[in-house]
């Protein structure tokens, strides 16, 4: 319906952004409708459409011209990051970059998610071990 109303009113899709993520106040005690949320938004909306649906976008229509590109972020400096619910404007905000512009189908301008994905990769054991480290170093905004 969203793509048939799209083409109707402009006649052609030249760009098409399928991002979400929100941050809930918390930790492991908070409330199961948070969690719900939480999970709903920042992973389920992703599993149920997002790379898979980009690959297999590139993999249909990549000989016809249409570009795909998948954008893998950390921070990027938005109104969300600058009004997160959670302590990731304090985690995310040092290392945030601007929005930015690439013609590859993995998009991942910061240099350590580039690292994190060669990690996991190649040893998701340890890349495990790394993402248990980095999220330890998360501090909520409500202790600093």
């Amino acid at each position: 319906m969203l793509v048939h109303e799209v083409l109707k009113r402009y006649g052609q899709i030249d760009l098409f952004c399928y991002n979400a993520g929100i941050g809930v106040e918390g930790d492991c005690c908070a409330p199961d409708r948070d969690w719900r949320r939480s999970w709903e938004v920042n992973l389920m909306a992703h599993v149920y459409a997002a790379l898979g649906l980009a690959e297999w976008l590139s993999i249909t229509y990549g000989d016809q011209g249409i570009e795909v590109s998948a954008l893998c972020f950390m921070g990027v400096r938005t109104r969300v990051l600058e009004r997160a619910e959670f302590g990731g404007r304090s985690f995310l905000w040092e290392d945030a970059i601007e929005p930015v512009e690439y013609e590859r189908f993995l998009i991942a301008p910061h240099p350590k998610v580039r690292e994190y994905v060669s990690r996991k990769a190649g040893d998701y054991d340890r890349w495990l071990a790394g993402m248990r480290r980095l999220q330890a170093s998360m501090v909520p905004l409500k202790e600093q």
